[in-house]
């Protein structure tokens, strides 16, 4: 439980950055509810606005009812989508973000059954993350001079 604590307190204050001013809205599955009152705790801390949206798991369909209620994000200025699938192509996220919410698409599915809340991966600077992605996207957009010579790898 302290990891996923740990875990927590980085997506909040890390990540999201979020405000005492912030109105935030988690949007969780049933079986991710220790993530959001972990998720919840550490928001409380900064914040007294804190609501949990509680969806039914029906797997990748349960983008369709954030497409036929876009508007659902609007009373919010945070928002976290902590469900097993993305919810960032969905009409509701696309407005939240046109809007310029804060809007985090935080799929807690993994492969191990582990939360992601659990992970060490999170404790990243976020920083040096963004830098390094740069440059890899950089490299990978980056033709080679000619068909012939192979790229140089990263060091």
């Amino acid at each position: 439980m302290r990891k996923m604590e740990r875990g927590a307190s980085i997506i909040i204050h890390k990540w999201v950055r979020l405000k005492p001013w912030d109105r935030l809205l988690i949007v969780i599955s049933k079986e991710y509810e220790q993530e959001a009152k972990a998720l919840r705790r550490q928001a409380s801390t900064v914040t007294r606005s804190v609501s949990v949206l509680l969806v039914e798991n029906k797997g990748m369909h349960v983008g369709m009812f954030f497409d036929d209620n876009e508007e659902i994000f609007d009373p919010y200025t945070t928002i976290i989508a902590a469900t097993e699938y993305s919810l960032v192509t969905t009409k509701a996220a696309k407005r939240a973000i046109r809007r310029h919410k804060k809007f985090l698409s935080l799929p807690l599915s993994t492969n191990d059954g582990r939360s992601m809340l659990r992970y060490d991966f999170l404790m990243m600077d976020t920083k040096k993350s963004r830098m390094l992605s740069k440059v890899i996207m950089k490299y990978l957009k980056t033709p080679p001079a000619s068909e012939s010579q192979p790229r140089q790898g990263l060091t």
